[in-house]
């Protein structure tokens, strides 16, 4: 359950950092892999997470982030991350 949870928030923040700030934070073969990996039916104990994966993750976009319900900390980790780069 932690790794697919770590799957999923790696994948939002990528997703996010790419539709909302023109920045890969990871190259296309890593985003594929991971993409492939996220089990949207696996439970994480975060019903509303859970619900969003279920029903509007998609594996080969990131048009589905707009849709996050918790887009602002989304966004949060985002722009903490890129202040690195």
């Amino acid at each position: 359950m932690e790794e697919e949870k770590r799957r999923r928030i790696n994948i939002c923040v990528w997703a996010w950092a790419y539709e909302k700030y023109a920045t890969s934070l990871v190259p296309d073969a890593k985003w594929d892999e991971t993409a492939l990996l996220i089990h949207p039916a696996q439970s994480t104990d975060d019903k509303i997470l859970d619900k969003f994966f279920l029903e509007d993750f998609v594996p080969y976009t990131g048009q589905w982030i707009y849709r996050h319900p918790e887009l602002p900390k989304v966004d949060g980790l985002v722009r903490y991350l890129m202040r690195g780069i």
